[in-house]
């Protein structure tokens, strides 16, 4: 890695996890909070959705200020969200997406 970055090579690895930073959410919790989103959503909402949503759920304004108590808020909120949505395209009724 180190001859690529003399080559100029920079990776965005960490841009899109925001890295490990002690007391806010983890990489793990990151990519879990945008996989549920985007099933939730069936990968019609972005980013800018997610961080609405946070917002009124969390009351934080994007998801890299999460803490990892708030990150655990926020796939507990999602994962009832898809469970409750999947649920009423089982049994007919509806289930949309924010």
């Amino acid at each position: 890695m180190q001859a690529m970055a003399a080559l100029g090579f920079r990776s965005e690895f960490t841009r899109s996890f925001y890295g490990h930073r002690p007391g806010m959410a983890t990489p793990a919790q990151v990519t879990r909070i945008r996989a549920l989103w985007g099933e939730y959503t069936e990968g019609e909402a972005g980013e800018r959705s997610l961080d609405k949503w946070l917002e009124r759920t969390c009351k934080v304004s994007a998801l890299r200020f999460l803490t990892d108590d708030e990150a655990e808020k926020a796939l507990k909120g999602l994962w009832a969200m898809r469970n409750r949505q999947k649920a009423a395209k089982r049994t007919g009724g509806k289930g949309g997406a924010a």
